[in-house]
């Protein structure tokens, strides 16, 4: 039947002897490539699970022992992905070349590049996308890590302003700004319509950042159209595998909606191995069935093995061609007792020991890199005098033999990486490092200046492996120079890992008296060190090597690197008191010493002054012509004085205004740095908020936008814009332009690394979001998506502070049992009182958002209660000089203040509620003359309610007219709702029950249109 069904098959003998086995084909895996697809599918699929509320992302990953068939089942299913419109890139990690950073996913990354330029309409449309979203330094990061995405977006020369436009930004922010720009770089060019596949073999030798890039693009719930799949050897990883207890424990944390889709390979079936040789061999499976047998004895199903098997087979004639029947035949009695190795490895190292000695030689070299290596790198060994032949000659023999592959017309890679095992192992475990070292120096000479740049990682892997040979002190000295140019390189490849290996290295090749003779390059390799300690968070092995250069240094410019990560480091742990006496003292050694950070709030109102009386002295256009700072301690203090405001805000606010001074005094007198920007701008916020100079502080907040953008500060931006635009601007300008400016202050600190601020200010947006009366629903999706990355990233004290904001809203939606206390999904407001961890400022924020839901909801003594406490130490010190020192809380919370002192007045007129009914409109009255459009209808609504009060009815119905007119044409629907209800109420209780009712119905409209479906019931009930 299988004769007369495919007679091409069967009857048609091969003319040849040549036995052709594919080591990729595919048996047996009908299953798993259905999985593989399925997957596909559903990551694609316009109208699949993501429109339904389902999973919108997918993660395949395959796992099993080596040999399995992992690789083949990815690489098999590619026709399918092309053939439905994917693009399909792939990368491999290399177990030789781990020290290598990000080489799968560059790799991957860099065909996707190559394959989007050749097509200008895919990336026509997304190049100018991509250019805003990810901005200079972005561009930079992804064009020095991937070379073709210049050829999507060229990378300009540096045309910035009077300092560098690229400073340099460290540690886990840089990581963080390109996992930034790689998202944007899919999110941009990447939809379901357009759907690409990421393959990356071998995950189980992935670098860190690789699989922190992986976990960025996998839950990102803004890339649609994107399924990574990724191949691991299930026996190599545990469950303390930074595989496992990282990138698939973050991945299922994450709530971002992924699927992550498991596949194991195991060893082939008998039925499959059958199917195989019998297609191989042109034989029917009733025939191959007693050779299957015998195979599948002697190898377990390994897929690699079998193959590896059959081939061994035939090299040794126990299966041969025979010419006179023209078909396949053996012996099988002496294949069932033939001796064989172990595993695949051993069989693969007999196999090879029977080649030329020329593709030995190579085989080794080759395999000493890895499972890849660059023809232009054997080349240069090459030209080693005592080199005989051609490596790549040799090599092409392996090519005709099956066991490497000509890839990309450059590159040999070995056909799989258990045969770059076996070649390996050609070379005796004794001789390795010898082996090594002689390949690294052999590099190191023959090497151009452009080639070191271009191997530099090979080279310096090659030699260290070769290393602990070494005796020659003034080779292990320019060992440790290369050791910095490679931990540099890995560096600013953000490949922390990678950088402290070359750098502990480099530190091991010195000894006591190179801090004599070789000093400076001592103290680059100790700082680097450190600073990459700093990063990974091995604050111990820091202090080791900080302690030794504070040691070493004899001036203060040895010591200020040092210092700022010891400073840095001090605040990553929570030693925020120790970061801000160890700023503070090294500021002293610059010459700008600070006031003892216990000193009285007179001492910041002393600063305030001294600093008043030099700008008096400046006039709007001098301050706007101030010269660019050259003096170099100078601009160092105000590096270390930036660092410091963030310390001093978190533990000691009222000193706040001293280093803020000290930044506007040395701009002043010295000249004006990138760092000036922000120091203007807490200028402009100190103002504002402690001095009620709104007029100044609105020039000083101008003047920090202008400073930001003639150095084109775009690292300083977040910080920048985010003071600007919640605490300077809303008092002179309608809160709603504030939005915007926010929204790219967030993207743009994220796009530069600025991760702190960038959170930071995402809990402004949606705070100033929630009291410009946004639609709920649409804000509650965007304040979602914010707190996945505040969690992403790791920044939990921000995201705590957004839950009461966060847990209002869903209050507001109907998403809680009661709308006044915030209790739900969020947050429980009792856990959080009775928590010693959360701060103060969360304190006050809950107390602040359930007084406005309880007088939204008619509760005006819960209301009040919640104010007064708010009023209580510690709050009331928090509160002067934190929070609601920012306009749109402190409104807010005056208004609301107010409302509830009327509304309990009417019922029980305490002079307790008539002082805060003077204060709150006295206060209101004075920001509706600075800032009309923000407050004019709240203070015609407090008119109104005050006049119903005093029984001044006619005033009264005139104020809540305003007050509903003015909420509209400013476009706050929820205070006109507000204005509405309780006009409402007035009119219900003069007995005018159709306008009442008329009020009511609009009141109820527009809080639907807001999206409040609590107050829409609360309305109708």
């Amino acid at each position: 039947r299988l004769v007369a069904s495919d007679p091409e098959r069967f009857l048609f003998r091969p003319a040849s002897w040549d036995l052709k086995l594919d080591p990729t084909a595919l048996y047996g895996r009908e299953e798993e490539t259905s999985q593989l697809l399925e997957a596909y599918y559903r990551a694609t699929s316009t109208g699949g699970p993501a429109a339904d509320g389902g999973s919108a992302k997918e993660m395949v990953l395959v796992s099993g022992y080596s040999g399995t068939g992992k690789s083949s089942l990815a690489w098999n299913a590619r026709s399918r992905f092309v053939e439905e419109g994917a693009c399909f890139v792939a990368g491999k990690y290399d177990s030789m070349q781990q020290i290598q950073p990000l080489s799968a996913v560059v790799s991957a990354v860099d065909d996707y590049c190559d394959i989007l330029a050749e097509s200008d309409e895919r990336i026509r449309g997304a190049r100018k996308l991509l250019e805003s979203a990810i901005g200079d330094r972005g561009r930079t990061i992804l064009s020095s890590l991937i070379p073709n995405f210049t050829k999507i977006i060229p990378l300009d020369e540096d045309g910035g302003g009077p300092e560098t436009t690229r400073p340099r930004v460290e540690g886990r922010e840089a990581l963080q700004q390109l996992s930034f720009a790689m998202r944007m770089l899919f999110w941009a060019t990447c939809d379901r319509a357009r759907p690409v596949v990421l393959f990356l073999d071998n995950l189980q030798w992935a670098d860190e950042v690789s699989l922190t890039l992986v976990h960025d693009l996998v839950t990102d719930a803004a890339i649609e159209g994107l399924m990574v799949v990724g191949c691991y050897r299930d026996n190599e990883v545990g469950p303390n595998h930074p595989l496992t207890s990282r990138l698939l424990a973050d991945v299922r944390r994450s709530g971002g909606g992924v699927n992550v889709v498991s596949i194991r390979t195991g060893n082939l079936p008998i039925e499959s191995i059958n199917a195989l040789l019998s297609d191989t061999l042109r034989l029917t499976p009733r025939t191959t069935l007693p050779l299957a047998e015998a195979v599948l004895h002697k190898t377990g199903g390994n897929a690699l093995f079998v193959v590896q098997f059959v081939s061994s087979l035939r090299d040794e004639g126990l299966l041969r061609f025979s010419l006179s029947s023209r078909g396949w035949e053996w012996d099988i009695e002496k294949i069932r007792s033939r001796d064989i190795a172990d595993d695949v490895v051993d069989l693969l190292t007999s196999k090879l020991l029977q080649m030329a000695p020329e593709v030995l030689d190579a085989l080794r070299t080759a395999a000493a890199f890895g499972a890849q290596v660059q023809e232009g790198l054997l080349r240069v060994l090459e030209r080693a005098p005592e080199r005989v032949g051609s490596a790549a000659a040799a090599l092409d023999v392996a090519v005709a033999e099956g066991i490497m592959t000509k890839v990309g017309g450059s590159a040999y890679r070995f056909a799989h990486d258990q045969i770059q095992r076996a070649s390996y192992l050609l070379v005796p475990e004794s001789e390795r490092a010898a082996f090594h070292l002689s390949v690294g120096r052999s590099m190191w000479k023959f090497c151009t200046k452009d080639e070191i740049e271009q191997y530099l990682f090979a080279m310096v892997d090659q030699l260290h492996r070769g290393s602990s040979l070494i005796t020659n002190h003034d080779e292990k000295v320019a060992l440790a120079s290369l050791s910095l140019l490679a931990g540099e390189k890995a560096w600013a490849m953000l490949s922390f890992l990678p950088s402290l290996a070359y750098l502990t290295v480099g530190i091991g090749m010195l000894q006591d008296h190179d801090w004599i003779f070789h000093r400076d390059l001592c103290f680059s390799l100790f700082n680097l060190c450190t600073r990459t300690e700093y990063v990974l968070g091995d604050f111990d092995a820091m202090q080791g090597h900080l302690d030794e250069v504070l040691e070493r240094a004899d001036t203060l410019q040895e010591k200020l690197e040092a210092s700022y990560t010891l400073v840095q480091s001090m605040g990553a742990r929570g030693l925020v008191t120790d970061a801000i006496n160890t700023a503070s003292a090294i500021l002293a050694q610059l010459g700008e010493p600070l006031p003892n950070v216990n000193a009285t709030e007179d001492t910041a109102k002393q600063e305030i002054e001294m600093t008043a009386r030099l700008l008096a002295t400046q006039t709007e256009k001098s301050m706007l012509e101030l010269k660019i700072m050259d003096d170099r301690e100078k601009k160092e203090a105000m590096k270390f004085l930036n660092l410091l405001l963030l310390f001093v805000y978190a533990e000691k606010r009222s000193y706040f205004a001293v280093p803020v001074c000290k930044m506007v005094r040395l701009s002043i007198l010295h000249g004006v740095c990138r760092e000036s920007a922000y120091g203007f701008a807490c200028y402009g916020m100190v103002l504002c908020g402690v001095m009620r100079n709104h007029a100044e502080g609105y020039r000083f907040g101008k003047l920090a936008l202008s400073t930001l953008d003639r150095f084109k500060a775009k690292d300083q931006l977040a910080r920048v814009f985010g003071t600007v635009y919640v605490v300077i601007k809303p008092w002179r300008e309608p809160i709603q332009a504030s939005l915007p400016p926010l929204k790219y202050a967030v993207e743009s600190g994220l796009a530069h690394g600025d991760i702190q601020h960038a959170m930071l200010y995402s809990n402004s947006y949606a705070g100033i979001a929630l009291t410009t009366g946004k639609p709920l629903g649409p804000l509650m999706e965007e304040m979602k998506a914010q707190s996945r990355q505040m969690i992403w990233y790791k920044q939990h004290f921000v995201h705590t502070l957004g839950k009461p904001a966060r847990q209002a809203t869903l209050n507001l939606l109907g998403q809680s049992a009661d709308p006044t206390i915030l209790v739900g999904e969020e947050m429980d407001e009792e856990a959080l009182l009775n928590s010693k961890e959360d701060s103060v400022t969360v304190c006050l924020l809950m107390y602040s958002y359930r007084m406005w839901l309880q007088y939204l909801f008619g509760k005006y003594r819960e209301s009040w209660d919640s104010r007064e406490k708010s009023m209580e130490p510690p709050f009331k010190e928090t509160g002067s000089m934190g929070v609601f020192n920012l306009f749109p809380a402190l409104c807010n919370n005056t208004f609301y203040s107010c409302l509830t002192a009327l509304a309990l007045a009417r019922d029980e007129d305490r002079p307790e509620y008539q002082e805060v009914i003077r204060e709150t409109m006295a206060q209101m009255e004075e920001w509706a003359a600075l800032s009309p459009w923000n407050c004019k209808n709240k203070l015609e609504l407090m008119k109104a309610e005050l006049a119903f009060f005093q029984k001044e009815f006619i005033l009264a119905a005139r104020c809540y007219g305003l007050a509903i007119e003015l909420a509209s044409n400013h476009h706050f629907i929820h205070e006109q709702a507000l204005a509405l209800e309780r006009s409402g109420m007035f009119h219900l209780e003069m007995g005018d029950h159709v306008t009442a009712s008329s009020l009511f119905l609009k009141a109820r409209d527009c809080y639907k249109k807001w999206g409040a479906c609590s107050k829409v019931a609360h309305i109708e009930e």
